[in-house]
């Protein structure tokens, strides 16, 4: 019998092992709060890369300029001290709204994308908004014909 419980607990602790590092987000920087600092309710963006995909969840061939036509991935690392919330990317062409793609956060972190395909030249601003509206984090970039 002891037998038994001993390999359930390797079994248990192997599984645990394994979710953590399967499914465990990049570190956070050393500037970033401990989650237990964090204020009630609040949402901090960890990182955010404008990247042409994404590959395991993780971003490839960050960038910071594209040409019209291009399709780009706006990805974010958030945490979360509320639970289960939303945020949303907003894609801005000089000053007009071209896009908001709301995306919902799970847990704490949390990896998440949105794609847009780049209609016209100059300007444009990927933006992370928290579920009041309120942006988080913003990154600028150069679109050429």
């Amino acid at each position: 019998m002891k037998m038994i419980r001993y390999g359930s607990l390797i079994v248990v602790s192997f599984f645990m092992s394994w979710v953590s590092t399967s499914f465990a987000a990049d570190p956070a920087p050393a500037s970033a709060p401990a989650e237990s600092e964090m204020t009630q309710g609040g949402v901090e963006v960890l990182r955010m890369v404008l990247c042409r995909d994404v590959k395991d969840r993780v971003p490839d061939q960050e960038i910071t300029s594209a040409k019209v036509g291009d399709t780009v991935v706006g990805w974010t690392q958030i945490r979360s001290g509320m639970g289960e919330t939303t945020v949303t990317h907003r894609w801005l062409h000089e000053a007009e709204n071209m896009g908001d793609v709301s995306l919902t956060v799970k847990s704490s972190p949390w990896r998440t994308w949105s794609r847009k395909t780049l209609s016209a030249e100059g300007n444009w601003k990927w933006q992370v908004l928290d579920a009041q509206g309120s942006v988080l984090k913003q990154t600028a970039f150069t679109v050429t014909p």
